[in-house]
């Protein structure tokens, strides 16, 4: 088993919590999600991922695939760019799977995405550059870019399977 990836949460606050983000042991971004709640008492999408040790798979996603696009399955673009290019290379691009946390909680799926606060995910982990305050809430910083750099870094070892996340309190 081999875990790909580290949530390390600080303390919840009332309405989000933040965290840290290891890549193979390596601080590697800032991330958001929802405030902790005790087992039994989750509310769904407003709820953090309980602390364990989950594989992580790849699917699309309804809300979020559509914003980047992939030729290779590495390498991302934006939807705005993907809009720019001749209409005989778009055929070869499609929208991006993305990374999926399997099986925390029934009925939940659980991505890794971009976005700025706990506003931004229904239960989901939002990653980004750094913690910073936003809209007078804390959350994070440059999402978007981070998230590329973030998806180009793990995307391989994802597809070729037997990697998981763990979240647990820092």
């Amino acid at each position: 088993m081999s875990n790909l990836l580290s949530v390390r949460r600080a303390p919840s606050a009332a309405d989000w919590t933040l965290s840290r983000l290891f890549v193979r042991d390596k601080d590697y971004c800032a991330g958001v999600e929802d405030e902790a709640r005790a087992p039994g008492k989750e509310v769904y999408g407003e709820t953090c991922v309980p602390l364990g040790i989950y594989p992580l798979g790849l699917r699309p996603s309804p809300n979020f695939s559509k914003y980047f696009w992939t030729k290779d399955g590495v390498n991302l673009i934006s939807r705005e760019e993907y809009l720019q290019l001749p209409s005989a290379t778009k055929v070869h691009y499609k929208p991006h799977d993305l990374i999926w946390v399997k099986g925390p909680l029934e009925k939940r799926l659980i991505l890794l995405h971009w976005g700025n606060t706990d506003d931004d995910t229904d239960g989901c982990y939002v990653v980004g550059e750094k913690h910073g305050q936003v809209y007078g809430q804390m959350g994070v910083l440059n999402s978007r870019r981070q998230y590329v750099k973030l998806y180009k870094e793990i995307i391989q070892a994802v597809r070729a399977g037997g990697q998981f996340i763990e979240y647990r309190n820092a």
